[in-house]
């Protein structure tokens, strides 16, 4: 019993130290002006309710993609439509040329509903499209069944209308044929049968079956093989030639052209002379991009060349007379020149020597693509700079 007894008092007095000892440790990390439990609650309370309107919104806020991880696909419509139930079908096809039977590579398109009418100023922007392809080809997708108007638009065929097209279709891809109604095939070359490029051809009307409908292309340019083309021309009688004023009496012709009917023109333009323009700075180094026009007696801008990286550049086909010849590069005075070719002349040199222009505009010393490209095609350097430089 006394050492029962013994034992309880020493796990007594263990105790005892261990409870004194959490005390001081308490009363030592604890300052004095810490409030009690409930007066802490009391001043947190207020703070938390004016932050949660913060956090909510935060939650809200879509976070920002990863760095480097893909952005979300937008939705497709045409597939949550066919989730939802609907029966939507595809309407697939090519646009071909009636004669030739080749793929049209470039067109407008309308879709209608057959309700809708032909009025394509009426269609919604949705229901037009513009098809562009080697195979003509064209597709419109999520269409509900029943009936449709199509409408194709191409500048060098005439417009064509399509009106009732069931939805789904019995085939699988549906042919549409344009036709170029009336045209003109022009092929323009010299003496050697070489086709002769960059000629613009002029078709002026004399005589229209139709005079409200005049032909709405009359200018055209012969491309590298020499040819040119008019299409969808109204019935009429017509001259064509050549719109550089010193050839048009040398290569003019007049003819009637039916409806639908075609017909050839050849033009054979004379040799007569060659200009060969050298341009140079004052220190003899070569100059590309400079402008050269050549007019004639009548005052009409007649030929026109661009030097390129040698400073070199040829006119051909020039007749004889007395020409005035200006010549511009941005950042360069220009500079007008008297050229006289005498009949029988192959070949005439121009030499041209531009000097800087200090005056010149940074956007003159610095022409965009797209201003060089308004400057080959004729405008005025003033129109194209805004007046600047000399």
């Amino acid at each position: 019993m006394a050492v029962r007894r013994t034992a309880a008092v020493f796990v007594l007095l263990a105790a005892l130290v261990v409870a004194a000892g959490l005390m001081l440790v308490r009363d030592s990390s604890t300052p004095q002006n810490v409030p009690a439990v409930d007066d802490v609650r009391t001043e947190i309370a207020p703070v938390a309710e004016s932050v949660a309107p913060v956090i909510e919104a935060a939650a809200a806020e879509p976070l920002p993609p990863a760095k480097g991880a893909l952005a979300a696909l937008p939705p497709d419509l045409i597939a949550r439509r066919i989730a939802a139930g609907e029966e939507l079908f595809t309407l697939h096809g090519e646009v071909l040329d009636a004669v030739t039977r080749e793929p049209v590579p470039l067109f407008r398109m309308f879709c209608l509903t057959a309700e809708s009418g032909l009025d394509e100023a009426a269609a919604p922007r949705h229901t037009v499209r513009i098809f562009g392809n080697p195979l003509g080809t064209f597709t419109f997708n999520g269409l509900e069944r029943g009936r449709y108007n199509l409408l194709i638009r191409n500048e060098e065929y005439e417009p064509l209308s399509v009106a009732n097209v069931e939805v789904p279709a019995a085939e699988e891809k549906i042919t549409l044929l344009m036709s170029r109604g009336a045209w003109i095939d022009v092929t323009v070359s010299d003496f050697q049968e070489e086709g002769v490029s960059d000629l613009e051809v002029r078709l002026d009307p004399v005589s229209l079956d139709d005079p409200a409908n005049p032909p709405q292309v009359r200018l055209r340019r012969t491309d590298d093989n020499g040819k040119a083309a008019f299409t969808c021309v109204p019935p009429g009688t017509y001259t064509l030639s050549l719109a550089n004023s010193a050839l048009a009496e040398q290569a003019r012709q007049q003819f009637y052209l039916g409806p639908g009917a075609s017909h050839a023109v050849s033009i054979c333009v004379p040799a007569l002379t060659s200009v060969l323009v050298s341009a140079k700075d004052a220190e003899g180094n070569a100059l590309n991009l400079v402008q050269v026009r050549m007019w004639g007696a009548d005052g009409r801008g007649i030929f026109r060349a661009e030097t390129g990286t040698d400073g070199r550049a040829r006119m051909e086909h020039v007749p004889s007379g007395e020409y005035t010849v200006k010549t511009y590069k941005p950042g360069f005075w220009r500079k007008n020149l008297k050229l006289t070719v005498i009949d029988g002349q192959e070949e005439v040199p121009l030499d041209i020597v531009l000097v800087g222009d200090p005056r010149a505009t940074e956007a003159e010393q610095n022409p965009t693509p797209e201003q060089l490209e308004r400057l080959k095609a004729g405008e005025r350097p003033a129109d194209v700079f805004g007046g600047g430089g000399g």
